[in-house]
């Protein structure tokens, strides 16, 4: 699987593409698409799903923030 993403990301890469990696639940994992150059990671390590009411309160909070 590792040259599965290896070669999507080369290739979305080479088309001038943004890389989003999706579904990142360990720091391993994130540290090897780092090394790879993803643009963003989205997953359990750095988040876990939120139910709509949720995300809204979470949305108005960072937007006060930042």
């Amino acid at each position: 699987s590792q040259a599965i993403v290896r070669a999507i990301v080369a290739l979305a890469q080479g088309l001038g593409m943004r890389v989003t990696a999706e579904g990142v639940e360990t720091a391993a994992q994130a540290a090897w698409l780092r090394k790879l150059r993803c643009d963003r990671l989205q997953g359990n390590l750095l988040g876990a799903a939120m139910p709509p009411d949720s995300i809204r309160n979470f949305l108005r909070q960072s937007s006060m923030t930042s």
